[in-house]
C-alpha cells in the first residue's frame, strides 16, 4: 500500500517538516506537478517521505451513488479465480491492473505499487500497452507474481480486499422488504460466488430507506411487496418474502435556464453537493468551469458553466 516518494517530488517537499516536526495533517493549497510513478497512477494511498514517516491520502468527502448506470457497471472479483464477485463503476479507482492475453482467461496482475487501484479506463490503457486486454467475465487463474499480495479476499474486513477488473457485465437490482427498506443485489456475468454484502440472500443485511410514492387518499407508501404480488408481477417474489426488482436509472436536467434559480429552487431540486468548481481541471490543467453572468434578480447565487459555453445550461 506504500509508495516511497522521490527526492525531487513536490509532494514530498509539501509533506516536509515544519520547525523540525512532522505535521500530523497537511492540506495541499495548490496543484503539484507529479514526477515518476506519481504521474502514472490514478491515486496514491500511502506515501513514505522518510524512514518510519508515512502519510495517508484522505480524499475530500464525496457522494457515491448506490445505483450504477448499466453501461458503467462491470464485474470485478477478489481472491483467486473465480473469486468473490460484485459490480463496480468504471470511473472509480477500486481494482488493480489485471490483463489477459487476447481471448485468454489466465489473468496477470500488474501494479506501480503494492495495493494500487486504478479505474477501468486506466486498466484498458495499461493492458493495451502490454499487448494484452482486460480479461473477460470467465477467469480461470490469477498470477500476482509481479505484484505480490494482490490476490486477497477477507470477508471480515472488506476494505482490505483487492479486486481485479474484468470486462464482464454486471447488473444492480434491489430487494424490497415488507418495511419498505431496500438492499442492493449485484448480478455479475458468470457470478460464481457473489460478495455476501450484495448477494440475493438473507446474509445481505445492508438495507436502507428510499422515498416511495404515496397513496393520494390514505398516504400509505406504494411499493412492491408480498401482499400486492410484488407490484402485480413487476418484481419477483423471493423465498424470504422480499421482492427482487430491476432498476432503471433516469438522468434529468435540473435547470435549463436562469428561471427558477433561487436558493429555495436549488435546494428543492438539487440533492447532492459538489466540489468547488475552481478545483476541477481538465487533463491539461485548465479550468473546466467559469462563473457565468449574474442571475437576474438574484444577488447571492453564482452559477458556473462549462468554459466557453456562453452561459448555456448543459445536460
Amino acid at each position: 500500500l506504500v509508495h516511497t516518494l522521490r527526492s525531487d517530488s513536490q509532494l514530498k517537499a509539501a509533506l516536509g517538516q515544519v520547525g523540525g516536526e512532522w505535521p500530523m495533517v497537511v492540506t495541499l493549497s495548490s496543484d503539484l506537478t507529479p514526477v515518476g510513478v506519481e504521474a502514472q497512477v490514478d491515486t496514491l494511498r500511502v506515501v513514505q517521505v522518510a524512514p518510519e514517516v508515512f502519510y495517508e491520502y484522505i480524499p475530500e468527502t464525496c457522494v457515491n451513488l448506490a445505483f450504477l448506470d448499466a453501461d458503467q457497471s462491470v464485474k470485478v472479483f477478489a481472491g483467486s479465480a473465480p473469486g468473490k464477485t460484485m459490480c463496480a463503476h468504471k470511473k472509480s479507482a477500486v481494482a488493480t491492473t489485471s490483463c489477459c492475453n487476447s481471448g485468454g482467461s489466465a489473468m496477470k496482475i500488474f501494479c506501480k505499487y503494492s495495493g494500487e487501484r486504478v479505474t477501468y479506463a486506466t486498466n484498458e490503457d495499461r493492458c493495451s500497452d502490454l499487448g494484452m486486454e482486460t480479461c473477460g467475465a470467465s477467469v480461470t487463474s490469477v498470477d500476482d507474481s509481479d505484484c505480490e499480495g494482490q490476490v486477497k479476499y477477507n470477508q471480515g474486513s472488506p476494505k482490505n480486499n483487492h479486486h481485479q477488473w474484468t470486462s464482464g457485465s454486471c447488473t444492480v437490482k434491489i430487494k424490497v422488504r415488507l418495511d419498505t427498506m431496500v438492499a442492493l443485489v449485484h448480478e455479475p456475468e458468470i457470478p460464481g460466488s457473489v460478495v455476501k454484502y450484495v448477494q440475493n440472500s438473507v446474509g445481505n443485511m445492508n438495507y436502507f430507506h428510499v422515498p416511495w410514492p404515496t397513496d393520494d387518499f390514505q398516504g400509505d407508501e406504494l411499493f412492491p411487496n408480498v401482499d400486492n404480488e410484488c407490484g402485480e408481477g413487476t418484481c419477483l417474489l423471493q423465498d424470504d418474502d422480499t421482492c427482487l426488482c430491476e432498476v432503471a436509472i433516469a438522468n434529468t436536467q435540473g435547470f435549463s435556464s436562469d428561471a427558477g434559480v433561487t436558493q429555495e429552487g436549488l435546494l428543492n431540486t438539487l440533492k447532492i453537493g459538489a466540489f468547488d468548481p475552481a478545483t476541477l481541471k481538465n487533463d491539461s490543467g485548465a479550468d473546466l468551469y467559469e462563473a457565468g453572468a449574474a442571475v437576474a434578480g438574484v444577488s447571492d447565487i453564482t452559477v458556473y458553466h462549462t468554459v466557453a459555453s456562453g452561459n448555456a445550461y448543459s445536460e
